[in-house]
């Protein structure tokens, strides 16, 4: 990582913002962005999974990701260890994401400008598989948005980037 970027928190919000619940990670960040200084960290909304999405890590110290994930409980927010996930795991994300080999191929393309596994802190919420076409969260979900929030801001506090601002007004 160039010095330049050492210390950058990307804040990332996955999802489908008019497929309902689908959209929670990014209702997400769009509500910490509004909330938080943003010194040093950086907010982005991605729809796709893979590489497109680790992609989007490059140049960052550290990530903080928000995503919709099958296989819990609807409203559930639930934080994933991204060392522990293997191919099978991350199919239950939304966006099938598959961690390891994503960020393996682009840290072989891109020596030393991904973060490592360790790095990397996943927020999920837990929606049902097939969320409706909407641009509206289902009431579970947007209480979890809330939970998802004070967890993000937990751990961007504890990688020292995330400093309560508030907007004024």
């Amino acid at each position: 990582m160039k010095p330049s970027e050492q210390g950058r928190t990307l804040v990332v919000g996955v999802g489908n913002p008019i497929r309902g619940d689908d959209g929670a990670g990014i209702r997400v960040v769009r509500e910490l962005e509004d909330e938080l200084q943003r010194a040093k960290v950086d907010f982005v909304e991605v729809a796709a999974g893979g590489m497109p999405l680790a992609e989007q890590f490059r140049g960052y110290e550290h990530v903080l990701m928000i995503d919709a994930l099958l296989g819990i409980d609807k409203g559930q927010v639930l934080e994933v260890n991204p060392e522990e996930l293997t191919a099978e795991e991350g199919a239950y994300s939304v966006h099938s994401l598959d961690f390891k080999t994503s960020l393996g191929l682009l840290r072989s393309t891109y020596p030393g400008e991904l973060p490592e596994l360790k790095d990397i802190v996943i927020i999920g919420i837990g929606i049902d598989p097939d969320p409706n076409f909407s641009e509206e969260l289902s009431s579970p979900v947007r209480e979890a948005v809330e939970e998802a929030k004070e967890l993000a801001v937990e751990k961007l506090a504890e990688l020292g980037r995330g400093e309560k601002g508030g907007k004024e007004g």
